[in-house]
Protein backbone atom coordinates (compact mmCIF):
# COMPACT_ATOMS: atom_id res chain seq x y z
CA UNK A 1 0.00 0.00 0.00
CA UNK A 2 1.36 3.33 -1.34
CA UNK A 3 1.80 5.84 1.73
CA UNK A 4 -0.01 9.06 1.01
CA UNK A 5 0.94 12.04 3.35
CA UNK A 6 -0.49 15.33 3.09
CA UNK A 7 1.56 18.59 4.03
CA UNK A 8 1.42 22.06 3.22
CA UNK A 9 4.00 25.01 2.69
CA UNK A 10 4.16 27.98 1.83
CA UNK A 11 7.68 29.60 1.22
CA UNK A 12 8.60 33.10 1.09
CA UNK A 13 11.36 33.97 -1.59
CA UNK A 14 12.88 36.61 -4.49
CA UNK A 15 13.90 33.87 -7.29
CA UNK A 16 12.98 34.10 -11.17
CA UNK A 17 10.01 32.27 -11.69
CA UNK A 18 9.83 32.10 -15.38
CA UNK A 19 13.05 29.94 -15.22
CA UNK A 20 11.13 27.53 -12.55
CA UNK A 21 14.28 27.49 -9.96
CA UNK A 22 14.31 28.40 -6.40
CA UNK A 23 17.19 29.81 -4.30
CA UNK A 24 18.24 30.40 -0.70
CA UNK A 25 17.32 28.71 2.43
CA UNK A 26 13.55 29.25 3.65
CA UNK A 27 12.95 27.88 7.15
CA UNK A 28 9.24 26.89 8.91
CA UNK A 29 11.00 26.87 13.02
CA UNK A 30 13.49 24.07 12.98
CA UNK A 31 12.60 22.79 9.43
CA UNK A 32 14.03 23.99 5.92
CA UNK A 33 14.65 23.63 2.20
CA UNK A 34 17.53 24.75 0.73
CA UNK A 35 18.04 25.42 -2.39
CA UNK A 36 21.06 26.08 -4.98
CA UNK A 37 20.88 25.69 -8.21
CA UNK A 38 19.16 22.10 -9.13
CA UNK A 39 20.36 20.89 -5.74
CA UNK A 40 18.58 20.65 -2.84
CA UNK A 41 18.61 19.63 1.01
CA UNK A 42 15.22 19.32 3.27
CA UNK A 43 14.89 18.66 6.77
CA UNK A 44 11.04 18.65 7.30
CA UNK A 45 8.26 17.13 8.74
CA UNK A 46 5.43 15.09 7.50
CA UNK A 47 1.66 16.41 8.46
CA UNK A 48 -0.27 12.91 8.08
CA UNK A 49 -1.75 10.58 10.67
CA UNK A 50 2.07 10.03 11.64
CA UNK A 51 4.44 12.91 12.05
CA UNK A 52 7.90 11.74 10.68
CA UNK A 53 11.16 14.18 10.21
CA UNK A 54 11.74 13.65 6.83
CA UNK A 55 15.60 14.58 5.45
CA UNK A 56 17.47 14.02 2.19
CA UNK A 57 20.11 15.55 -0.43
CA UNK A 58 19.05 15.50 -4.23
CA UNK A 59 17.90 17.41 -7.46
CA UNK A 60 14.37 18.39 -8.32
CA UNK A 61 12.37 19.48 -11.10
CA UNK A 62 9.51 20.84 -11.75
CA UNK A 63 7.03 19.09 -14.18
CA UNK A 64 3.49 20.90 -15.21
CA UNK A 65 1.96 21.63 -11.76
CA UNK A 66 4.08 19.56 -9.58
CA UNK A 67 7.43 19.72 -7.43
CA UNK A 68 10.04 16.78 -7.66
CA UNK A 69 12.71 16.07 -5.88
CA UNK A 70 14.87 13.35 -6.44
CA UNK A 71 16.30 12.32 -2.87
CA UNK A 72 20.38 10.48 -3.96
CA UNK A 73 22.73 9.66 -1.30
CA UNK A 74 22.68 11.62 2.29
CA UNK A 75 26.33 11.86 3.36
CA UNK A 76 25.21 13.62 6.96
CA UNK A 77 24.72 11.76 10.06
CA UNK A 78 22.42 8.12 9.57
CA UNK A 79 22.43 5.21 11.74
CA UNK A 80 25.45 3.31 12.64
CA UNK A 81 26.68 0.66 14.44
CA UNK A 82 29.74 -0.94 16.42
CA UNK A 83 30.73 -4.70 17.77
CA UNK A 84 31.78 -6.13 21.15
CA UNK A 85 32.61 -9.96 21.24
CA UNK A 86 30.04 -11.86 22.91
CA UNK A 87 30.68 -14.28 26.24
CA UNK A 88 27.71 -16.66 25.56
CA UNK A 89 26.07 -18.08 22.63
CA UNK A 90 23.44 -16.08 22.07
CA UNK A 91 23.77 -12.58 20.43
CA UNK A 92 22.27 -9.27 21.83
CA UNK A 93 21.19 -6.22 19.96
CA UNK A 94 21.56 -2.91 21.97
CA UNK A 95 19.21 0.06 20.43
CA UNK A 96 19.85 3.61 21.47
CA UNK A 97 18.80 6.72 19.99
CA UNK A 98 21.29 9.49 18.86
CA UNK A 99 20.55 11.20 22.27
CA UNK A 100 21.58 8.35 23.99
CA UNK A 101 17.87 7.04 25.02
CA UNK A 102 17.21 3.21 25.28
CA UNK A 103 15.12 2.44 22.39
CA UNK A 104 12.08 -0.31 23.66
CA UNK A 105 10.12 -2.17 21.37
CA UNK A 106 12.71 -1.70 18.21
CA UNK A 107 12.10 -4.21 15.14
CA UNK A 108 15.04 -6.63 14.20
CA UNK A 109 14.49 -8.64 11.56
CA UNK A 110 16.40 -11.55 10.14
CA UNK A 111 16.98 -12.10 7.22
CA UNK A 112 18.61 -15.13 4.99
CA UNK A 113 20.98 -15.46 2.13
CA UNK A 114 18.29 -14.29 -0.21
CA UNK A 115 17.43 -10.97 1.90
CA UNK A 116 14.42 -12.66 2.63
CA UNK A 117 12.68 -11.88 6.04
CA UNK A 118 12.70 -15.12 8.19
CA UNK A 119 12.15 -14.40 11.87
CA UNK A 120 12.46 -11.62 14.11
CA UNK A 121 12.22 -9.95 17.35
CA UNK A 122 11.52 -6.78 19.54
CA UNK A 123 14.15 -4.97 22.17
CA UNK A 124 13.07 -4.88 25.23
CA UNK A 125 12.42 -1.63 28.31
CA UNK A 126 16.20 -1.80 28.42
CA UNK A 127 16.35 -1.42 24.68
CA UNK A 128 17.98 -4.80 24.06
CA UNK A 129 17.39 -7.75 21.48
CA UNK A 130 18.36 -11.03 22.43
CA UNK A 131 18.73 -13.78 19.65
CA UNK A 132 18.93 -17.22 20.84
CA UNK A 133 20.09 -18.67 17.81
CA UNK A 134 21.93 -16.60 15.69
CA UNK A 135 23.39 -19.76 13.05
CA UNK A 136 21.10 -18.94 10.21
CA UNK A 137 20.99 -15.24 10.05
CA UNK A 138 22.96 -13.54 7.59
CA UNK A 139 21.95 -9.68 7.93
CA UNK A 140 19.71 -7.64 10.55
CA UNK A 141 17.55 -5.03 9.49
CA UNK A 142 16.71 -2.93 13.14
CA UNK A 143 13.99 0.01 12.50
CA UNK A 144 11.80 1.76 14.79
CA UNK A 145 9.04 4.50 13.89
CA UNK A 146 10.21 7.05 12.57
CA UNK A 147 13.95 6.65 12.75
CA UNK A 148 16.15 5.93 9.84
CA UNK A 149 16.17 1.77 9.55
CA UNK A 150 19.68 -0.02 9.56
CA UNK A 151 20.65 -2.81 7.09
CA UNK A 152 23.61 -5.09 9.18
CA UNK A 153 25.99 -7.94 7.90
CA UNK A 154 25.48 -10.40 11.01
CA UNK A 155 28.09 -12.46 12.05
CA UNK A 156 27.11 -14.90 15.31
CA UNK A 157 29.63 -13.93 17.52
CA UNK A 158 29.28 -10.54 18.11
CA UNK A 159 27.39 -8.60 20.18
CA UNK A 160 26.21 -5.14 18.54
CA UNK A 161 25.62 -1.72 19.58
CA UNK A 162 23.13 0.26 17.18
CA UNK A 163 22.17 3.96 17.40
CA UNK A 164 19.19 5.51 15.56
CA UNK A 165 19.29 8.56 13.60
CA UNK A 166 15.95 10.55 14.45
CA UNK A 167 14.05 10.85 11.16
CA UNK A 168 13.76 9.04 8.11
CA UNK A 169 16.62 9.71 6.02
CA UNK A 170 15.61 9.43 2.04
CA UNK A 171 17.62 7.78 -0.33
CA UNK A 172 16.98 6.72 -3.90
CA UNK A 173 13.00 8.26 -3.65
CA UNK A 174 11.19 10.62 -4.93
CA UNK A 175 9.35 13.18 -3.14
CA UNK A 176 6.20 14.66 -5.29
CA UNK A 177 4.93 18.08 -4.19
CA UNK A 178 2.13 19.22 -5.90
CA UNK A 179 2.19 23.42 -6.46
CA UNK A 180 -0.61 24.74 -5.51
CA UNK A 181 0.15 28.73 -5.82
CA UNK A 182 3.12 30.58 -6.90
CA UNK A 183 3.78 34.16 -7.09
CA UNK A 184 6.87 36.06 -7.54
CA UNK A 185 7.61 35.73 -3.95
CA UNK A 186 5.37 32.83 -2.86
CA UNK A 187 5.17 28.88 -3.47
CA UNK A 188 2.53 26.84 -1.91
CA UNK A 189 2.79 23.27 -2.11
CA UNK A 190 1.54 20.01 -0.97
CA UNK A 191 3.77 16.74 -0.60
CA UNK A 192 1.82 13.75 -1.81
CA UNK A 193 4.06 11.55 -1.15
CA UNK A 194 8.10 10.48 -0.43
CA UNK A 195 8.13 7.00 -2.02
CA UNK A 196 7.25 7.89 -5.89
CA UNK A 197 7.49 5.86 -8.81
CA UNK A 198 9.45 7.15 -11.30
CA UNK A 199 7.24 6.34 -14.21
CA UNK A 200 5.90 9.95 -13.70
CA UNK A 201 2.88 11.64 -15.64
CA UNK A 202 0.34 9.25 -15.48
CA UNK A 203 1.36 8.42 -12.13
CA UNK A 204 0.97 12.05 -10.83
CA UNK A 205 -2.36 12.59 -12.09
CA UNK A 206 -3.43 9.86 -10.23
CA UNK A 207 -1.40 10.64 -7.12
CA UNK A 208 -2.96 14.16 -7.08
CA UNK A 209 -6.51 12.23 -7.44
CA UNK A 210 -5.83 10.24 -4.36
CA UNK A 211 -4.98 13.53 -2.03
CA UNK A 212 -7.79 15.58 -3.34
CA UNK A 213 -10.26 15.16 0.17
CA UNK A 214 -6.89 15.48 2.42
CA UNK A 215 -7.11 18.31 4.71
CA UNK A 216 -4.50 20.57 4.02
CA UNK A 217 -1.85 22.17 6.71
CA UNK A 218 -0.27 25.50 5.70
CA UNK A 219 3.13 26.28 7.24
CA UNK A 220 5.27 29.57 6.37
CA UNK A 221 9.12 28.92 5.10
CA UNK A 222 10.77 32.34 5.54
CA UNK A 223 14.22 33.15 4.27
Amino acid sequence: MRTILTFSIIIIFMADTSAQQFNGKYFDNEDYLLFENDSVKFDIHSDGGLTCQLRGIGKYEIIDEFLLIYAGEYNQSKSLFTTSEKDEKRSKIFVRAENGDLIPFANVAYLDKQDKIFGGGVTDFGGVCIIENPEKIVKIRVSFLCYNSLMIDFKGNLDYHVILANGLILENQVLVFKIIDMEMNRINLTLLTFNFNRNIVKSLKRLDRKTNKSDDQERVFIK
